[in-house]
């Protein structure tokens, strides 16, 4: 995986390590694919980040779905406050664009281990690499990452992906149309 990650931007690079300190801070045992993608929303500028933008793939979306409100609420929780009027999704939703996609995280309880990069994972990097040599560069830059991570079939990015209303070929094809990998 080090040999892999010199072939990476400094950017892209950037967004591995947010990953990275994002799981652990999580208490994370593993890193999915759909980590690879909300830290893309955190780091990422220019073609990556615009493609994001259209594809309405933003930081606050991404979260909610990797993470999930079930850690907050169960469904009796969810139905009492329903029956008081009060939307969950819609509360979280409001306090997240408030105080920041990860205000609701939960709090890691010591002793966190290096987190593990799941086989999904590391496809969304092998595709990555892929979309790089592909466009015959040597460095792999958060474009290529991004086309890695839609490309590699990861159903945690599925699922971002349909939440948002789009696909991995509307993505795809977003970054190509913005100057960047496809």
């Amino acid at each position: 995986m080090a040999a892999v990650l010199e072939r990476f931007a400094a950017q892209a690079r950037a967004v591995v390590a947010d990953t990275m300190a994002m799981a652990q801070a999580e208490g994370l045992e593993e890193v999915r694919a759909e980590h690879l993608l909300l830290s893309l929303t955190r780091v990422a500028d220019g073609a990556p980040a615009a493609a994001l933008a259209e594809n309405h793939l933003d930081e606050a979306l991404v979260a909610r779905v990797v993470r999930g409100p079930a850690p907050l609420v169960d469904d009796d929780d969810r139905a009492a406050l329903g029956a008081l009027g009060i939307d969950v999704d819609d509360l979280i939703a409001r306090l997240e664009d408030g105080l920041g996609s990860d205000a609701l995280a939960p709090v890691p309880v010591g002793g966190v281990r290096r987190p593990r990069f799941t086989k999904e994972a590391k496809k969304a990097l092998e595709m990555a690499v892929r979309t790089t040599t592909g466009r015959h560069a040597r460095s792999i830059t958060t474009d290529d990452l991004l086309v890695g991570v839609v490309r590699a079939g990861s159903p945690g990015v599925e699922k971002v992906l349909a939440a948002a209303g789009t696909d991995a070929d509307h993505v795809v094809a977003s970054v190509a149309r913005l100057g960047g990998a496809a």
